[in-house]
C-alpha cells in the first residue's frame, strides 16, 4: 500500500497552556505536533458519557434524592416518622455523589 503525502489542513484553536501541555507531550515523546495530535486522535479510545442534558438530569435527580432522604431523617428526627435503615440508603447516595464527581473532574468540562 503506498505511503499518502500528508496534503490535508485542519485549523484548530487552543488555549495557551494547552498548547503548551501538547507541545511538552509531543517533544517527550519526540513527534511533531502533526504527529502527536494524529496519533492521539486516531489511537485513543473516547469514552462518551452521554449528552449534557442527559447528564445534567441525572445530577439534578440525584440532588432530588438526597433532598428527599434529609427531609427523611428530619422528620425522624422529630418524632413524626420512623424510618428503617435510612444509612443504607444515605451510604449508597454518597457512594453515587463520589462517582459523578469522578466523571465530572475526569471530563473537565462539556463539549457540545
Amino acid at each position: 500500500m503506498p505511503k499518502e503525502t500528508k496534503s490535508e489542513r485542519f485549523t484548530i484553536h487552543f488555549t495557551p497552556s494547552d498548547k503548551q501541555t501538547i507541545t511538552s507531550k509531543a517533544r517527550q515523546y519526540g513527534m511533531s505536533m502533526s504527529s502527536y495530535l494524529t496519533a492521539a486522535a486516531i489511537d485513543k479510545d473516547i469514552t462518551v458519557i452521554g449528552d449534557k442534558d442527559s447528564f445534567d438530569e441525572l445530577v439534578r435527580q440525584v440532588k432530588i434524592i438526597g433532598n428527599n432522604i434529609n427531609q427523611l431523617r428530619m422528620l425522624a428526627q422529630f418524632g413524626k416518622i420512623s424510618v428503617i435503615g435510612l444509612d443504607e440508603f444515605t451510604d449508597e447516595l454518597s457512594e453515587i455523589n463520589s462517582q459523578l464527581a469522578k466523571i465530572i473532574k475526569r471530563s473537565g468540562k462539556w463539549q457540545r
